[in-house]
Parts: C-alpha cells; structure tokens; sequence
C-alpha cells in the first residue's frame, strides 16, 4: 500500500511560525490538536491531509483566503539567512533554484518543482501532487519561491502564472501579495523571467557542503530508489571549487563507504570520472556565460593548471572558449535580428 503523502515536522514549523502573527496562540493551539499535530516528535514526518484540513479550518474561521500566503510573509527570505543554509553552496542563481527544486520533497510532497529554459525565459513550474490536492499550499510554494527569487537578487520583471481562482474578486489581493503581474489561466503554478538571469552570480562565498550533504542523505531516507549518481553530480559540483571531488569524498559526505558508492552508481550505469566530466563542462558554460577569466574558470572546475581546462574544452566543444563565447554572441545577435524582423 503505498504510503499517504507526507511533509517534514520543519515544514510544520515554518508554517506554524507564519500563522502565529496573524492568529491568536489558543485557537492555533486548539487547531493543532483537533488535528493530532501537537506534541509530535521532532524528526517526525507528517501526514499532509491532516495539515491541509487544519489549514482550511484556519481560513474558513479567519475569512482569509490567502491566509498561508500572508503567514509566508511573515518568514525570514533574507540573503543572509540564506548564506547560512545550503543555499550557499550556490553560486550563481541558476544553481540555488536547481537546488532548492531538488530539496522540495524533503520539506513537503505537496509538489515538485521543476526548472525550464525555453530560449530567452527559464520558467519555475510547480506540478503539484495529486494525491495531496492543495490550492492553499500550491500557492503559498509559489509565493515562497517568488520571494527566493527576489532574495536571490533577481533584477528582471518576474511574471506569476496561477489556475484560475475560485473567486475572481480576489484577484487584486493575489497582485498585491506578489507584487508582480499576474495571469490567471490553465491549471499552472509557474514564475517566468529571463533565462539569463540564471548565469548570475550570487554575491555571497563559502560552500555549505555539510549541509548540502545532509540534504542529500536526507533524500536517500526518503527516497526508495534514489539517484545516488544524482547525489554526486550535486556534491562534486560544489566539491569542484574546494578542491576535493574525489569518489572518496563524495562518499564521505554521503555516508557510505568508497565500494558501496561505486556498486550503487554501477547499478545505475554511471561512472564516476564521466559524472565529474559533465559537471565540469556544465559549470565551464555558466562560469563563460557569467563572465569568468579563463584562470579563475579552470581554479573553480578543479584544474590544476589553466591548460588542462583548455584542453577539456576543446574536447566537449570542438573550440576555444574565447571561440564558443564569440560564436555563442553572433547567435544571439542573429536570434535578436529575426526577432525584431517578425516584430516587424
């Protein structure tokens, strides 16, 4: 049988923390026992069903439809609490969204998220799950990322995509809580912004390996068929700049021995040395986009010597970099023509 959807005891907190400003503290607490959320245990995961029906309690007695929208408001997004959390091991915006859209589950199965590029825009979509059917915490989630993105230092317009609202007078307090313009069509959770946003990066140093680690290890409790090959792309990412990205230290972080790694990513046809190559030549195309020397290009994949990264990227693109990057400029300027031609 499989098992009911669940979220993390720290996902409770985080909403519980919300509400609190906005709802007196006995009638919360009267909430939360009606619904046997008090007194569980602190790694205990819960059953979302039971969040969702307290939730629409809240909101038919407060006759606040965006109830978990303002109670998100009251959270901390603030660049410097996101320096402390894994989100440091990000260092440009692209990677902090990958990483957050990979840690969903942890926090709460209420949805998945998934980055998408479509030439000039990358799209933020929301899928959400259809066992745990929630409008409420679909839109809280996407108003949570909204304010990631802000936090994040994202310069362009943001745009919001939400299914239609049962009630279209409250539309003008949808806009107002995201402060972006808004469209309301189809059944999608989506931000749009420009796709070259993602290559910027983030103002902040360090590398939080521990505690994307521990994300990781995380994902391998809950998850009955993992990705380790997954996990190591994520890690040797990071690993890459510090200089340590060997099968030894990912298997360090991840808990496990040198041989139990390298069996689970044989059992998903996956070896190491490639996992390691398509990460570098990943990144070596956001660090070109974001405006790297080539030195410092070649210190942060890892390199020993700035000629070994030349040498590698001869191999994956056939060019220099200084060439792909003057060929990946003539592209855009040939797009941008044949764009303002169909303008017209």
């Amino acid at each position: 049988m499989t098992p009911p959807p669940l979220a993390s005891h720290n996902n409770l907190a985080k909403i519980l923390k919300g509400l609190r400003p906005l709802i007196a503290a006995q009638q919360l607490e009267h909430a939360l026992g009606t619904h046997r959320l008090d007194h569980l245990p602190a790694r205990s995961r819960v059953p979302l069903a039971r969040v969702n029906a307290m939730l629409e309690d809240l909101v038919r007695q407060q006759q606040d439809p965006l109830l978990l929208i303002n109670a998100f408001s009251h959270l901390d997004y603030s660049p410097a609490l996101l320096r402390k959390s894994y989100m440091a091991g990000a260092s440009t915006l692209g990677d902090a969204i990958n990483l957050a859209a990979r840690y969903t589950a942890i926090d709460s199965e209420v949805a998945s998220v998934q980055l998408e590029v479509q030439q000039a825009n990358a799209y933020l979509l929301l899928s959400g799950n259809p066992r745990a059917p929630s409008r409420l915490q679909l839109d809280a989630v996407l108003y949570s990322m909204a304010r990631l993105l802000r936090s994040l230092g994202l310069r362009s317009a943001l745009q919001v995509e939400l299914p239609p609202l049962p009630d279209a007078t409250l539309a003008p307090a949808y806009c107002q809580a995201f402060d972006a313009p808004l469209v309301f069509s189809g059944q999608a959770h989506r931000l749009s912004f420009p796709a070259i946003e993602l290559a910027r990066v983030l103002d902040w140093s360090g590398d939080a390996i521990d505690k994307t680690a521990k994300r990781e290890r995380q994902l391998i409790r809950l998850q009955p068929y993992h990705s380790w090959s997954g996990s190591v792309s994520t890690l040797v990412a990071i690993g890459l700049r510090r200089g340590e990205f060997s099968l030894a230290c990912c298997a360090r972080w991840l808990a496990v021995s040198s041989r139990t790694l390298q069996r689970r990513l044989q059992a998903e046809q996956k070896d190491f040395t490639d996992l390691v190559d398509s990460c570098r030549q990943r990144l070596s195309l956001e660090y070109l986009q974001a405006g790297y020397s080539n030195d410092s290009i070649a210190l942060l994949l890892g390199y020993r010597q700035t000629a070994q990264y030349f040498r590698s990227f001869r191999r994956w693109h056939g060019v220099s970099p200084s060439a792909y990057v003057r060929r990946a400029a003539a592209a855009r300027l040939s797009q941008q023509f044949m764009q303002d031609i169909d303008r017209g």
